[in-house]
């Protein structure tokens, strides 16, 4: 019997727009190779390094996976992927996300979709969301739940001087 083989998302494939221009990317070539068959002239595009960095993700046995399959695919988890939105006060380095990436498709789920926003009000941490959850991680946050704290230590060190 047969193993049916999981498909791997490389790790720079993070955002559903990502996923709806490699889905548009594969069937401009699959048009491209059907208009060079017609004309009998050799298929001059190339698919872009995203796109290659799919196909060699999920080369098993020397096979690469067929542009039928990548579109098949690429186009349930455009549809049905969990996704995560995240707000930072600029934008993050592309190593940063990466690496965050990386941990959410080995802690939360191997084909979670990152949503990127921009909230300058945030200043430092972020704010993530997902369909059911909220959870704010900014500094802001923090220094309101521990204002007592802070007003204590303050009175505290102004009754010292």
């Amino acid at each position: 019997m047969e193993r049916k083989r999981s498909f791997v998302l490389p790790d720079a494939l993070y955002m559903r727009s990502d996923v709806s221009r490699l889905l548009r990317e594969i069937e401009t070539l699959q048009d491209a190779a059907r208009m060079s068959k017609v004309r009998g002239k050799a298929a001059e595009a190339a698919p872009s390094h995203l796109l290659q960095q799919l196909i060699e993700a999920n080369t098993h046995d020397d096979a690469a996976p067929s542009y039928e399959e990548l579109s098949r695919v690429l186009s349930t988890l455009r549809d049905k992927a969990p996704s995560v939105h995240m707000s930072f006060a600029t934008n993050p380095s592309n190593e940063f996300m990466l690496s965050l990436v990386a941990w959410f498709r080995q802690q939360v789920h191997p084909y979670v979709m990152l949503q990127i926003g921009l909230q300058p009000s945030i200043a430092a941490g972020c704010v993530v969301r997902t369909p059911s959850r909220y959870f704010d991680l900014t500094m802001r946050k923090h220094f309101i739940d521990k204002r007592a704290m802070l007003v204590k230590q303050l009175r505290g060190a102004d009754g010292a001087a």
